[in-house]
C-alpha cells in the first residue's frame, strides 16, 4: 500500500468500526423495554452510525472521490 493510501485506510477502518458499534446498538435498542433505555440506546447507536458514515466520507474523499 502507497504511503499517501495509509490516512484513508485508516479513516475507512475508523468508519467501519463506529459503524458497526452504531447498528450493534440500535439492535439493542430495537429489543430494550423501558422508554429510558431504549432512547439512549438508539441516540448512542445512531451517533455511532453518523460517526461511521463521517470518516467514510472523509476517506473516500482522501483517495480522490467525487
Amino acid at each position: 500500500m502507497p504511503d499517501d493510501q495509509i490516512g484513508p485506510a485508516f479513516l475507512m477502518v475508523l468508519g467501519l468500526a463506529f459503524g458497526s458499534y452504531g447498528v450493534r446498538e440500535l439492535a439493542l435498542a430495537y429489543r430494550s423495554d423501558p422508554f429510558g433505555e431504549w432512547i439512549e440506546k438508539a441516540v448512542l447507536g445512531a451517533g455511532g452510525l453518523a460517526v461511521g458514515a463521517l470518516f467514510a466520507v472523509c476517506g473516500y474523499r482522501l483517495l480522490g472521490g467525487a
